[in-house]
């Protein structure tokens, strides 16, 4: 069976996290139509569970497709418990992370709130290593559920919020993204820490933010921005040496003896004789090797067996004669040893 589907340059992950710059306006026109997309789903009763900006493709037109229904799950029944094992970690609602199985949208809804809160500062916004760890991050900037008059004790995980004093820190620690008010008032209804209380897609797109149209953006036509490209110049040194040297402009370089667990150091003349007689590697790049100083010659002992250093060296570690055997007894002549041993055989 061969699945089609229709390519799409870029995702979400990678403009973000390039140097794509992100107006307001331009914000705006992503949010409306991942707004609308996510109403749409919620309006037959179907959970994404995975919305994160990997899985917002976004063409060239500025046009975004949700993917990645893997996780997807129509919860019809609110009394049924769902599994916890949902949704990326930094994108993972408090609910989730306390451990109430019941859940419903407002999942996607958090998870459209970090996603909105990525594209103002280009940043993650609860970076956290592990549940535990996650859940602090996001109380210490959107307040305990104690603040909002969230009632937790019945969750198996409500003792994380206990002995805990935190308040709703969002306006301030994102203030230097200089957006509208409007903006921020949005973005604080879809992170609130008490589902029951965060706002819900169709109320979203009904919000006074979305009275004005917001602007596409101008995406470059060849280059595909995706989480994979973004990661990858990331990852690339800027500066420093190079992460592989050239084998041919070292000097002396370590080669390892097969012979013994010593290190000769040959010159570079004989090491390209010896390299001659392996089996042809990489001309240009091979793996790092460290610098030697220019030794014209250096004498390494070849190895020497056990019964040699037991034999002749002994105890005292000094070189004595070996004794020589002779079958011919002292006290008998050569005609005496000549016919002993033809008696013998």
């Amino acid at each position: 069976m061969h699945l089609v589907f229709e390519y799409v340059q870029h995702d979400l992950a990678g403009i973000i996290h390039s140097t794509t710059v992100i107006s307001e306006d331009h914000a705006r026109h992503i949010m409306k139509q991942l707004l609308h997309g996510v109403a749409l789903c919620h309006s037959i009763h179907v959970v994404h569970r995975d919305l994160k900006p990997a899985n917002v493709l976004v063409m060239n037109d500025s046009t975004i497709k949700i993917a990645d229904f893997g996780l997807a799950k129509q919860i019809l029944d609110r009394k049924q418990i769902q599994k916890l094992e949902v949704v990326t970690l930094w994108y993972r609602a408090p609910e989730v992370l306390l451990g109430d199985g019941l859940y419903g949208s407002a999942i996607d809804m958090w998870s459209v709130g970090c996603i909105m809160a990525e594209l103002m500062t280009k940043q993650y916004l609860f970076r956290g290593e592990n549940n535990d760890d996650q859940l602090e991050k996001i109380m210490m900037r959107c307040g305990t559920p104690q603040s909002v008059g969230w009632d937790t004790r019945h969750l198996p995980k409500h003792y994380r919020t206990m002995n805990k004093a935190y308040t709703n820190t969002l306006r301030r620690d994102l203030a230097s993204c200089m957006w509208s008010d409007k903006a921020f008032d949005l973005l604080e209804k879809l992170l609130s820490v008490s589902p029951s209380k965060r706002i819900s897609a169709h109320d979203a797109l009904h919000h006074e933010w979305f009275a004005k149209d917001g602007k596409p953006m101008v995406l470059p036509k060849v280059t595909c921005l995706n989480e994979k490209s973004c990661r990858k110049v990331q990852q690339q040194p800027v500066h420093g040496p190079p992460l592989y040297v050239p084998r041919l402009q070292q000097g002396p370089l370590l080669v390892p003896n097969p012979h013994n667990r010593d290190v000769r150091v040959f010159s570079q003349e004989q090491f390209e004789f010896s390299r001659r007689q392996q089996p042809p590697v990489n001309q240009h790049y091979d793996r790092k090797v460290e610098r030697q100083p220019p030794f014209e010659r250096h004498i390494v002992p070849r190895p020497v067996s056990h019964h040699y250093v037991n034999y002749h060296l002994g105890r005292s570690r000094q070189p004595v004669q070996p004794q020589i055997r002779t079958h011919k007894r002292p006290y008998e002549s050569e005609e005496e040893e000549r016919s002993r041993k033809r008696h013998k055989h």
